[in-house]
């Protein structure tokens, strides 16, 4: 049974909880999510080792050698602080999260391709089958490249 356990929650469960998060939501909850599992795992011994009867075969309740987790918290919470620190400009379309490629995937099927988009050489053509605008030609550029790309020649223009 605990063969069992280890197998499907342990190790298959876990990570198609992981590929599943990295396609559908915003990557900081993946990373907190990664973070956060030593955490779970220990609360989950916990309840283990309350529920059922001895023998453990080794599993113990936590003691001061799992104060370790402190250091987790700590690095979390500088992470999350440093974030905040400096706000975005939000002047700056590079902050605007549609430029975001590390959003969600569904986000697409909300956006209306723009002129910017459908015009010649920007590689993309108005409507796919699916509804969103299909890739073509540069459309392996991450959208930050192709606005600063825009941008570029937009201040070659004002010379």
């Amino acid at each position: 049974m605990a063969i069992a356990y280890w197998i499907f929650l342990g190790s298959l469960l876990a990570y198609f909880c992981n590929t599943w998060g990295n396609q559908h939501v915003h990557a900081s909850v993946v990373g907190i999510y990664s973070a956060m599992q030593p955490v779970f795992t220990i609360a989950v011994g916990e309840i283990v080792i309350s529920m059922t009867p001895p023998p453990h075969e080794g599993l113990h309740p936590a003691n001061l050698a799992d104060l370790g987790i402190l250091a987790i918290f700590a690095g979390l919470g500088l992470v999350v602080r440093e974030a905040h620190k400096v706000p975005a400009d939000p002047s700056d379309p590079l902050n605007d999260p549609l430029n975001d490629p590390f959003r969600p995937t569904d986000d697409l099927l909300d956006v209306q391709p723009t002129e910017a988009l459908t015009g010649a050489g920007s590689g993309y053509e108005p409507e796919s089958p699916r509804g969103r605008p299909a890739p073509c030609g540069d459309a392996g550029a991450l959208p930050q490249q192709r606005l600063l790309e825009q941008r570029g020649a937009g201040l070659l223009e004002q010379r």
